[in-house]
């Protein structure tokens, strides 16, 4: 069976970041055995991964995965967002353009 799927290349960034952590950081300290979970292991090993781990978390909090075709970030959904979030705005200024454009044209003497 295919694997129909495909991650975000944002999400996909913290991904790696935690399985080269794991391979790299938390077997690593693994292979010491019982010294890493003595007093001294926990202040050498132990902590400094766990606060790795809580720095890490704080950068993930944000983030909101998607079930969607495009990913958060795909322009046209941005616009999309932008164009409902400024829309009044939007009307004002294409009022004042036409309003500009309708008295250049009526200024403008007929040659």
């Amino acid at each position: 069976m295919a694997w129909d799927f495909e991650t975000d290349p944002e999400f996909q960034t913290k991904l790696d970041w935690i399985e080269d952590f794991m391979r790299e950081e938390v077997e690593a300290a693994s292979h010491l055995g019982m010294a890493a979970y003595g007093p001294e292991g926990r202040e050498r090993f132990i902590k400094p991964l766990q606060t790795k781990v809580k720095e890490a978390r704080q950068i993930l909090r944000d983030y909101a995965p998607t079930n969607d075709l495009f990913p958060a970030y795909h322009l046209p959904r941005q616009r999309e967002a932008a164009r409902e979030r400024f829309a009044d705005d939007l009307k004002a200024i294409e009022g004042a353009w036409k309003a500009r454009r309708k008295a250049e044209a009526e200024a403008e003497p007929v040659v």
